[in-house]
């Protein structure tokens, strides 16, 4: 009966990954960046950086910085975030609106700083910067830190896709670079 219930396991994981609803594959370049496909889309990463797809915070993907054991301070992140789209929110504004209301009344010392409609190789996108003052609560509730954030927000497929950089307002200078190159990776496959 076991062996059964395996097989069957077995065949409805195979069906999905065909349908393309289960994906992860991985490719290494010469550069130090992998590139992982996953559901419709594919992503690139530094290598040393740790995907996570274990849905924390209702993440679709989380790419985590390197972070040595030991080490204190908020580790710095990248998080994706897909929504299926009702008729009511299609539009790339009504989308920021709401992602922009999230921020300011949702989250602590939550201020945006720029929020501006943008466009690149025929990608229209919404960029929005921001902050925020949060509590550690991995290690412990009396760590506080300032974080910076820069969000990227599109819609592909009546899917809104937003891409968030998260680090540390004194560490934004060493990730904005890399943030902005995983944002230009991202590319779409068609099943």
């Amino acid at each position: 009966m076991k062996f059964l219930k395996l097989i069957v396991l077995l065949a409805v994981i195979t069906n999905l990954m065909a349908c393309g609803i289960i994906k992860n594959t991985q490719t290494n370049s010469s550069d130090g960046w992998k590139t992982s496909s996953y559901y419709d889309f594919s992503i690139s990463y530094p290598d040393d950086w740790t995907p996570n797809q274990s849905g924390i915070k209702g993440e679709n993907l989380m790419l985590i910085s390197p972070y040595s054991l030991g080490q204190k301070g908020y580790i710095e992140k990248l998080t994706l975030h897909i929504s299926y789209l009702t008729h009511q929110y299609r539009d790339l504004d009504t989308v920021v609106d709401v992602y922009e209301n999230q921020i300011k009344k949702t989250i602590i010392d939550g201020e945006i700083i720029k929020s501006k409609r943008k466009s690149t190789k025929g990608k229209k996108y919404h960029k929005i910067i921001y902050t925020s003052t949060t509590r550690d609560v991995y290690t412990t509730l009396s760590d506080i830190y300032k974080l910076k954030y820069v969000m990227y927000i599109w819609i592909v497929d009546n899917k809104a896709y937003a891409l968030t950089m998260i680090c540390e307002e004194n560490q934004f200078r060493n990730y904005n670079a890399t943030g902005k190159k995983i944002f230009k990776s991202v590319s779409y496959n068609k099943n």
